[in-house]
């Protein structure tokens, strides 16, 4: 028969990987890989994006899950970071003059940490001094001398004055509000009662001579005033000095560790005039139930928070080597931009500079920062905020709260630290182009795109590096090593993945899986190393887990719930294949397509588009098979046909154009009535000139009718016709392949309709002779015959109702 030479051998079903071709026997013996392969593209990007210094040449990688990306970044990003100098540490300090914006501190890579552990260490030492110092013998002694000075001097004028007023029968008496001239009886101070009882001349004259004196007693009084100003002021800065000697030797150690840094000392200048002036606040820490105690920085001993003179390390480089990689995989505000906490006290929230945290860019700055574009997006205000800090160079944590929070809280404005950071967003192309679209500062943010390959060549040097990608998983994740069997299947997996027999897989994520499955099924299998036979299970194993669904709808086709037939003829009736994907798993799903067809002028109707069960594309599929019925048979009339297509039995939403050229056949087939070989299922769409055209899914639909086959029984007529243009896609199961090439079962690739409804019915297609009709004996005359007839009889009954009509109206005229 003529369709069997267009039939394919069994050697252009599958790629075969030849492991004769290597010169190793295990990959113990195969350098592992160093460099990315097949990304040349994307690699050439990131390479370009990551040294170029210039203003938003930010990179946005995309392409699909599992081809790498993250690594592949990563390692190009980790090896331009090795070349660059460690940034520096961030800190954040308290601001003396405006506490609520706390100011930073830039520092070389390891000196936040050094001058963080200073100022804890000097705090500590701080509360020890003042607390032996202030309780010392020398302090009181020097302190009980000023006072005693004060006190000498006050006598002498009281005593003094006190002589004066006696001799005019007057003394001095303290009170509660100070000295009050107080009258005298024989050398006694007289009491309220006896000075009431004295006869009112001599009272008034008695209050007249002590108001005389009141203005030298007042004089005095100021005398007395003024010197417990200076001897407070003395004492104070005693305090001060005391204070001073305190924290001056110390302090003299911190500013010469930091003598380099003049933002550093201008901030220790701070925290020394700080202390100076509240010597009062921090006495309670030498108060006598403090002076056994341990006492820390954050112990409210004292009316001053020591927690002021803290560090707050917020970015800490003292193990960095070279810039800063950071990988960020859960993007919100605070895990970017950095967060302010706080902590309840006396029934509310509060918080401070020891509060900021460290974000995803304060860690990456000075560096790069790799962020996953999936959770980004879900935020506008984090995709705001990451854009912000691009375009003024600064980070700028902004409290959300102020904004969302019903309740007013306390709060921070931290002062934005200077950003220099390279940021590699990865996503999908979905998401780029979204960007594209709707964010017209997307462009001059992020300037370079890394297009990410989902698949390589298929040559030998490309080969060689699966091997060596191999050899190098056995070492980063400790597998068996494979020997060369082992390999060329893996290989071959890698050509499965792409569906094309000339291409490698770049989804090195689906080929890290089987390799670690590999590995647990040699081990399981009690093998040294992993062959070829553990591969082999390690794919049948994962099939076995995910194949559920396939397995129920073969099931049902065998127990004849699902009506698809494998042997026999039938009129009308084409086994059309689809393509079931569930998400982990992609199955081949066949359907009977049927057609009917009578006289009108409706042309093709889909039923499934009628019930709205199809989508766009397929809905086109049909209407092209219109434009080919009218091409090929409506050259010199009128096509005076309606027919009706659908998928039976299915009760999901049919879309895609696969099926088109499975339609016609069954539309060719009920109009010629000649039955079709149900043995042959059918995929591949159609244009308008009769070409078949290439699909996708190939490997799944034939395997999936095969599988259905074989449940029935194999009769040696069974097969599958593909376009022609897919023949490169084959990658089809050994089990099919042996199949093939015992002679049970076959594949078919077509070019044009003609040849495939040969193949289908076993009879010629035809040709158009120059008198526009068609050569004897073939599919395309009967057609155009029923054609023709329905033609004829729909003129006939057109022309019968127009003589109808004609009677009809002569008649109501008489």
């Amino acid at each position: 028969m003529a369709s069997a030479n267009r039939e394919l051998s069994h050697d252009k079903l599958r790629y075969t990987c030849d492991p004769e071709q290597f010169k190793f026997q295990t990959t113990a013996e195969v350098k592992p890989l160093s460099e990315v392969i097949g990304q040349e593209r994307a690699v050439a990007a990131i390479d370009f994006g990551v040294n170029i210094k210039s203003f938003g040449y930010n990179i946005f990688a995309v392409g699909p899950v599992g081809a790498g990306r993250t690594s592949t970044i990563k390692e190009a990003v980790e090896k331009r970071a090795r070349e660059l100098p460690i940034p520096d540490d961030w800190c954040y300090v308290y601001n003396f003059q405006n506490p609520e914006e706390p100011n930073y501190l830039r520092l070389p890579a390891g000196k936040g940490k050094k001058l963080a552990k200073d100022m804890e260490r000097f705090i500590s030492q701080l509360t020890k001094d003042i607390s032996e110092v202030f309780n010392s013998e020398d302090y009181k002694n020097q302190r009980q001398e000023i006072i005693q000075a004060l006190q000498k001097n006050q006598n002498e004028i009281l005593s003094n004055l006190d002589k004066q007023l006696r001799k005019k029968g007057f003394t001095l008496r303290k009170i509660a509000t100070g000295l009050v001239l107080v009258p005298v009886k024989d050398g006694k101070p007289l009491t309220q009662q006896e000075i009431e009882a004295m006869p009112e001349q001599e009272r008034k004259k008695m209050e007249e001579t002590g108001r005389a004196f009141q203005d030298e007693l007042n004089e005095d009084l100021q005398v007395i005033n003024k010197l417990e100003q200076e001897t407070k002021t003395k004492l104070d800065k005693h305090q001060r000095h005391v204070m001073w000697l305190i924290i001056e030797h110390p302090m003299r150690i911190i500013r010469d560790e930091f003598k380099k840094q003049n933002d550093v000392l201008e901030y220790l200048k701070h925290v020394e005039e700080d202390l100076l002036n509240h010597v009062e606040a921090l006495l309670p820490l030498a108060a006598e139930e403090n002076l056994n105690k341990p006492i820390n920085a954050n112990q409210k001993t004292t009316n001053l928070d020591l927690d002021r003179y803290l560090i707050n390390l917020m970015v800490d480089n003292n193990k960095t080597v070279g810039a800063p990689v950071i990988v960020e995989t859960n993007p919100t505000y605070h895990n970017l931009i950095g967060r302010i906490d706080r902590i309840p006290q006396m029934g509310t929230l509060v918080t401070d500079f020891t509060m900021i945290r460290a974000g995803a860019l304060h860690k990456a700055n000075g560096g790069f920062l790799i962020i996953e574009a999936s959770q980004l997006f879900q935020s506008p205000i984090t995709w705001q905020a990451l854009k912000r800090a691009i375009k003024t160079y600064s980070i700028a944590i902004t409290d959300l709260s102020e904004e969302y929070s019903h309740v007013s809280v306390k709060t921070l404005d931290p002062e934005p630290i200077p950003l220099d950071v390279k940021i590699i967003i990865i996503g999908n192309l979905q998401a780029y182009h979204a960007l594209l679209s709707y964010d017209e500062e997307f462009t001059k943010l992020f300037k370079v795109k890394a297009d990410f390959n989902m698949e390589m060549k298929l040559n030998k040097k490309n080969i060689l590096n699966y091997a060596r990608y191999i050899s190098k998983q056995n070492t980063q994740k400790k597998l068996l090593h494979f020997n060369a069997d082992a390999v060329a299947r893996v290989i071959e997996y890698g050509v499965e993945l792409t569906s094309n027999q000339q291409k490698l897989s770049a989804r090195f994520t689906a080929v890290q899986d089987l390799l670690v499955e590999a590995n647990y099924w040699a081990k399981k299998n009690h093998h040294s190393i992993v062959e070829k036979f553990d591969v082999q299970q390690a794919l049948d194993e994962k099939k076995f887990r995910l194949n559920k669904y396939e397995t129920r709808m073969q099931e049902m086709i065998n127990e004849g719930t699902i009506f698809i037939d494998t042997k026999g003829k039938k009129v009308g009736q084409v086994n059309g294949l689809a393509v079931l994907d569930v998400g982990d798993y992609a199955l081949g799903k066949p359907s009977r397509i049927t057609a009917r067809t009578y006289l009108g002028q409706s042309g093709v109707i889909a039923i499934d588009r009628e019930a709205k069960m199809s989508g766009t594309l397929h809905n086109k599929g049909v209407l092209i098979l219109s434009g080919y019925f009218n091409g090929v048979f409506g050259q010199n009339k009128q096509i005076s046909m309606s027919a009706s297509l659908t998928f039976e039995q299915t009760y999901d939403s049919v879309d895609g154009d696969s099926a088109s050229s499975t339609e016609l056949y069954a539309l060719l087939s009920c109009l010629s009535e000649i039955p079709i070989k149900q043995g042959l299922a059918v995929t591949g769409s159609v244009n308008q000139l009769g070409e078949v055209q290439p699909i996708g899914g190939a490997k799944h639909k034939i395997e999936g009718f095969f599988d259905i086959c074989q449940a029935q029984g194999l009769t040696g007529e069974q097969g599958v016709l593909i376009p022609k243009t897919n023949v490169r896609n084959l990658v089809l199961d050994d089990r099919v392949v042996q199949a093939v090439k015992d002679g049970k079962f076959h594949i078919y690739p077509v070019k044009t309709i003609e040849q495939g409804i040969e193949i289908l019915t076993g009879t010629k297609a035809g040709k158009r002779l120059k008198n526009g009709k068609f050569t004897a004996g073939t599919i395309f005359k009967t057609v155009n015959e029923k054609l023709q007839l329905m033609a004829e009889l729909r003129k006939s009954k057109k022309k019968d109702n127009e003589n109808n009509n004609s009677e009809r109206l002569e008649n109501e005229k008489h």
